[in-house]
């Protein structure tokens, strides 16, 4: 873990994020200083704001955000699972 100061070194401030409303361990992260992704229209809430200075949750990969967050202004994951699975669900949509 970095000092308080860092952003993790990958350039985010942190992120909003949002939980799925019929499934409460699917999470959606989008970097504070983005706009909303259109999926965010219906059946998600959001959930809390993640400060890079802070822990990340679990299940939370940075690498896999960084790469999601380039390809779909979002990084999708769950709450706990390895990076395979959060790479998997931002692919699948």
């Amino acid at each position: 873990m970095s000092d308080a100061s860092s952003d993790h070194g990958h350039g985010f401030l942190g992120f909003n994020v949002f939980r799925r409303e019929n499934d409460r361990e699917l999470l959606l992260a989008v970097p504070l200083i983005s706009p909303l992704p259109i999926i965010l229209g219906s059946g998600w809430q959001f959930c809390h704001t993640i400060e890079m200075r802070e822990s990340l949750p679990a299940g939370f990969d940075i690498m896999a955000a960084q790469e999601a967050i380039k390809r779909d202004g979002f990084y999708v994951f769950e709450r706990g699972r390895l990076r395979n699975r959060a790479l998997f669900i931002n692919s699948a949509l």
